[in-house]
């Protein structure tokens, strides 16, 4: 089902759209028209919103799991997990990286060109990093964390031509 088809379908059964952006994420979890008839009782019967990302992956279960309910170290594992499940590359490292590289790629074209999938291709970078992270042992988001913290205490300088030059921490 597309985003139109998914749009219309909501509008038939009188339930107010949240947002295009939400209504893309819960249309990318959607695989049959089951889950949508689904999404559509349990709103009726709980009278919540189907489109908060919250509610949806807690009424479609996807996998039998809470996405949003997730950690970060859990989200990681299951990049991996995914991958293997599907035959993709888990083991030669170099390759993750060009694949990396492509994704920024396509970001920033969607940028560039104002594409509307701008946020599926961020997330994309951000699912390859997940799964280069836990294919290698680092628990990214104790990175992310203590990266933040040393960046936060850093000074830097803007140089002549709009450089910058940090200090250390």
């Amino acid at each position: 089902m597309n985003l139109e088809e998914f749009k219309k379908k909501m509008e038939e059964d009188g339930i107010d759209l949240v947002s295009d952006a939400e209504a893309k994420v819960i249309v990318g979890m959607i695989d049959s028209d089951k889950q949508v008839e689904k999404l559509i009782a349990y709103s009726k019967l709980c009278r919540i919103n189907p489109l908060d990302i919250q509610n949806a992956c807690k009424i479609l279960e996807v996998d039998g799991k809470d996405i949003y309910g997730l950690s970060f170290k859990d989200l990681q594992k299951r990049v991996v997990s995914n991958k293997e499940s599907k035959g993709f590359n888990t083991k030669d490292i170099r390759l993750e990286f060009c694949l990396l590289y492509g994704e920024v790629a396509e970001a920033f074209e969607a940028w560039w060109k104002n594409k509307a999938d701008l946020d599926m291709e961020l997330a994309d970078i951000a699912i390859y990093l997940m799964g280069i992270a836990e294919l290698m042992g680092i628990d990214l988001e104790l990175a992310i964390r203590t990266k933040m913290v040393t960046n936060e205490k850093r000074t830097y300088k803007i140089i002549p031509g709009g450089g910058v030059e940090k200090d250390a921490p």
